[in-house]
Parts: C-alpha cells; structure tokens; sequence
C-alpha cells in the first residue's frame, strides 16, 4: 500500500511539474524575451523530482513535456528545448542528491549543457538547415562577412581613415571557417560555464525556500583546474598536432581548438590562483585584488603569465583544493 501511495503521488507531482514546463514552453515561444530565463528555471522543476523521488520519475516528466510540446508546437523546438532542460536538471538534481562538491557540480552542469547545445546544433542543421556541419558553417559565414562588407563600404563612402578600413579588412580576413571551427570549443565552453553558474545559482535561490541544503558558491580564488580535466585537453592537443603534421584531414583544426580551450582553461585557473595570493597571503581588498586583477588579464602581455601559472596550479596543486590528489595523499 505504501508503495502504491507513494507511486500515486510521484505519477500526480511528475503530471503537474510536465504540465507547467509545457506552459513555459509554450509562453516562451510566444514571448521569446522570457527564452533565455526559463533555461536557468526549467532544470530546477527537474532536479526537484530526482530529490523528492528519484530519476526515472524527472526523466519521464521530461519526455512527456517534450510529447505534449511537440503535439501543440513544434517536435523539433520541442525536442531542443527539452534535450537542454532535461539533462541539466537530471544533472542538476544527481549533483545535489549525491552531495557533489560546488565546482564538481558546476563542472557536471556545464558538461550537460555543452552536450545538451551540441545536441541542439546538429538537430536544427540537419532539420531545419539541411545540410552538413561545414556547410552551415559557410553559409553563417558568407552572412556575416556579407554584412562587414556593407559596412566597410559605408565607412568607406563615409571618409573613414585608411587604418579605420584597414582594421576592418583584417577583420574580415581572418574569419574563415578553420577560424570558426577551432573557435566553437571555447564559445562552448564558456557558454555552458556561464549557463552553468547561473543555474546553478538560482537553483540555489529557489531550492532554498524549498528547504532543500545547497551549498554556496565559493569565492573565485577557489576555482581550480582538475589536473585530468587540464591532461585530457592537452592529449588533444598533441593528437591533432600529429595528425596535421602527417596530412590527416581536422588535424590542424584539433591542435588549434584544443590549444585556444587549454588556454582558457589555464588562464582561468592562474587567475584564481592570483586571487588566492592577493587575498590569502597578501591581504589584500577584494576590490584592489579584483582591480589588479582586471588590468593585468586585460592586457596581452600578461595573459602567458596566468597561463603558465594555472599550468603549474594545475601540476603541483598549489592551494591543495584537488579532491583526487587528496586522496592519493591520504
């Protein structure tokens, strides 16, 4: 009886939360200014199911929104929309349930959204564009450079000044799809971090009022780069140099993409490790140590220094926050 009561219960919750992501869905379809803000609010509805029963009553929720949008919308806005929804907040409640560390969770977030904007790409360039990867790619690009072209021969006609022009030619020179290409790893990445942090934060705003122990987010001196996570990019790295270096076809388009990443990544990393310094050991205010901060990141020269700093962070942990290394130590 217990058992039947309790599977009553999950079937009404899991009914009522797939009736109102279907409500937002269809509200944000016709008001798309309120797209963007329901991403950060929809995972939350799901992450609550896998806490209050577990994940296959979140995951049908998930599919029987996705059914009920298609039918009243469209299968394919439907199955994107879902497809980002779902795993974050299945992501999203398994972070919680589980008692994951802040930035393991976060880390875990970003990882389902960059999957979930993958799967999204390839539904609407096979469905919607009808065509392949490459020649969405060119298509996209030939619109822009389209648009620069217009606007080079506005300045132009405008009396613009020659170095004016010429900063504007170089711009459109350098966009070409190998560009492009090595450049869409580190847009995916910091679009799925930052949809990831914002999530992960109002999940926090809300679950809270739901009785639900979130843990704050730490400040920024405690990020850290897992040395895994920082060794299995610069794998690819090395792989893709090997391979443009015999010839292979996306060799050179590996190599670069992973380098551009592992350079975010590290960059990232040196940073918290010179907030860590700034406020732990040199005492100084979190308003001088984020001003020092954003004067050096912003300037060219100093982005190796905290490139090869969050390398070594990364190598010898110098702030001991590496959980694996910990254990090993232990």
């Amino acid at each position: 009886m217990h058992k039947q009561t309790f599977s009553t219960k999950a079937m009404v919750e899991a009914g009522l939360i797939s009736t109102m992501m279907v409500a937002v869905f269809l509200l944000t379809v016709n008001l798309p200014m309120f797209s963007g803000l329901s991403l950060f609010i929809l995972p939350i509805p799901v992450a609550v199911l896998c806490l209050r029963h577990n994940y296959s009553v979140a995951a049908g929720a998930v599919f029987v929104s996705a059914v009920l949008s298609g039918m009243l919308y469209s299968p394919v806005s439907a199955f994107t929309s879902s497809a980002v929804y779902g795993l974050t907040g299945l992501t999203l409640g398994y972070c919680i349930k589980t008692g994951k560390e802040v930035w393991t969770a976060i880390a875990m977030l970003a990882a389902s959204a960059a999957a979930a904007i993958i799967i999204d790409m390839a539904v609407v360039i096979a469905f919607v564009y009808n065509s392949g990867f490459t020649e969405f790619v060119n298509q996209n690009l030939q619109i822009i450079k389209d648009s620069m072209q217009q606007y080079y021969e506005y300045y132009r006609q405008a009396g613009a000044s020659e170095s004016q022009l010429q900063q504007l030619q170089q711009s459109m020179g350098i966009l070409t799809e190998d560009y492009v290409i090595q450049m869409l790893p580190i847009s995916l990445a910091g679009a799925a971090f930052g949809f990831a942090l914002l999530c992960y934060s109002a999940a926090r705003a809300i679950m809270r009022r739901l009785k639900y122990d979130i843990k704050p987010i730490p400040p920024v001196s405690e990020i850290y780069i897992n040395n895994r996570a920082g060794t299995f990019i610069l794998v690819f790295a090395v792989i893709g140099a090997v391979m443009s270096k015999y010839g292979i076809e996306g060799g050179r388009n590996m190599a670069g993409a992973s380098l551009l990443l592992a350079q975010m990544v590290f960059t990232i990393d040196g940073v918290a490790l010179a907030a860590y310094y700034l406020r732990r050991k040199l005492n100084m205010g979190r308003l001088l140590a984020f001003l020092v901060i954003l004067l050096t990141v912003s300037s060219a020269g100093f982005i190796m220094v905290y490139v090869l700093l969050g390398l070594s962070d990364m190598i010898f942990d110098f702030r001991k926050l590496d959980p694996f290394r910990r254990k090993i130590a232990h």
